[in-house]
């Protein structure tokens, strides 16, 4: 007898042995053709699913061949909340190729500099920083030496202890803002700042305080970036699709401080950036697959991720440009 279960999903009850032959065979039959049937279903969806991702995985990939890198080295760039620092390399090496569309540094640097000193000097502009000190992140991240290395040789700046919540109130990033800035005329300011995977790595098992712990944290965040940014400079806050990160709505709770708009958005793709290792705020406490090997961006390759893009609103009449991201995230 075919029966429905607490999940509505179909089953055949048990017959027992005091069944008559025919009865038997007929419910064998029954149960072969339930279970064939059932076999079939979930084949369609395995190769409907697969499919779906071949298609995702190439417009992703026509994405990223016709998509130039949004970082240049002529850019005063800042990064907040570096990990084991492998998105800062990543740009290095990415400068460093000879086919990159930024291969010229401004003239106040390079003047009476040979060759090799301009290559030393490819990072002059990026000021990458993380939160940890230097002692917990080497303990969080064993290999984050030959990051580090790598930056350093670019004549890039390197800070840790470094709240994202306090830029302006943290001296050694006022005091990399104005080295690169001794050229200029004016207020001094960064192009770019960059957030890649805000989280705090507290593990709050609670749901809402997680999600308000987390707002809290962006919200901060915002409010002192504006305040070491250029008037035309943007603010890039990456985070990932899917639950919990869309219920903390991102784009509605920035324009709440009114202080930026939304410009766009474009998907964040790890093969973009060379080297590039997506790691967990715990580091090396974090499971053994994400410390590195090929699955170290398959959490980001299967979820998918996108770059929110801010401006400042210098201008209280500014309109928001992009006025689907204002709900919050898809």
């Amino acid at each position: 007898m075919v029966k429905k279960g607490k999940k509505g999903k179909l089953y055949l009850k048990p017959v027992g042995p005091g069944v008559a032959p025919k009865k038997r065979q007929k419910f064998a039959s029954r149960r072969r053709k339930l279970l064939a049937d059932v076999k079939q279903r979930k084949r369609q969806k395995s190769q409907q699913t697969k499919a779906e991702n071949r298609k995702k995985a190439r417009k992703l990939e026509r994405f990223a061949k016709t998509t130039k890198c949004p970082y240049t080295m002529d850019e005063k760039i800042l990064l907040v909340g570096e990990g084991d620092f492998s998105f800062a390399a990543s740009l290095i090496k990415m400068w460093r190729r000879p086919t990159s569309s930024s291969h010229h540094l401004s003239k106040d640097i390079t003047d009476g500099e040979t060759d090799n000193n301009v290559q030393d000097m490819i990072g002059f502009n990026l000021v990458a920083t993380s939160f940890d000190s230097k002692s917990d992140l080497i303990k969080k991240y064993p290999e984050v030496g030959d990051n580090l290395a790598l930056i350093d040789s670019s004549g890039a700046s390197i800070l840790h202890d470094v709240d994202c919540r306090k830029l302006f109130e943290n001296n050694d990033v006022l005091h990399s803002l104005s080295l690169i800035s001794q050229h200029e005329e004016g207020l001094a300011g960064f192009d770019k700042i960059v957030f890649n995977f805000p989280h705090l790595g507290c593990g709050v098992c609670d749901t809402d305080a997680n999600i308000k712990q987390h707002q809290d944290l962006i919200r901060e965040f915002c409010l002192s970036a504006y305040k070491v940014l250029t008037p035309n400079g943007q603010l890039l806050i990456t985070v990932k699709n899917g639950e919990p990160y869309q219920s903390w709505q991102v784009p509605k709770l920035i324009l709440r401080t009114n202080l930026w708009i939304v410009r766009n958005a474009f998907p964040f793709l790890p093969q973009n950036f060379p080297g590039y290792q997506h790691r967990r705020t715990l580091g090396a406490a974090a499971k053994a697959e994400e410390v590195g090997g090929p699955k170290r961006n398959a959490d980001i390759s299967k979820l998918g991720a996108r770059t929110l893009v801010f401006t400042p609103k210098n201008d209280p009449d500014d309109q928001d440009v992009v006025a689907e991201h204002s709900g919050g995230e898809d």
